[in-house]
């Protein structure tokens, strides 16, 4: 095994929304075994860092289901899959124009 890449909610955290200390044992034996590791999750980088703070998470991360990638070592984003505002306006517009409510969501 080379790579473990871990989900958050339930996975990675118990029902607490915090790494268990059976988890970070387990982190502790991948760094040992020279397995690397790091996280996918629908959360939002904010949302994630107090949680990850702490730990030897060094690699690339994904969050917003792969929308936005984190480089923890440089504190860069490198992908970002984001509207233009123009591309938004025009999105919000079609919306509302189908009587549908949109919801906008910022990296």
């Amino acid at each position: 095994m080379e790579l473990v890449v871990f989900d958050l909610d339930g996975t990675l955290l118990n029902r607490d929304s915090v790494i268990s200390e059976y988890t970070r044992e387990t982190l502790r034996l991948l760094d040992e075994r020279d397995i690397a590791y790091t996280v996918a999750t629908g959360r939002t980088l904010h949302g994630a860092r107090a949680i990850l703070e702490g730990h030897s998470f060094q690699l690339p991360q994904a969050y917003k289901n792969g929308v936005m990638i984190w480089h923890p070592d440089s504190k860069r984003i490198s992908s970002g899959a984001t509207l233009t505002p123009d591309e938004l306006d025009n999105v919000v517009r079609a919306c509302l124009g189908q009587g549908v409510t949109p919801f906008v969501f910022t990296l």
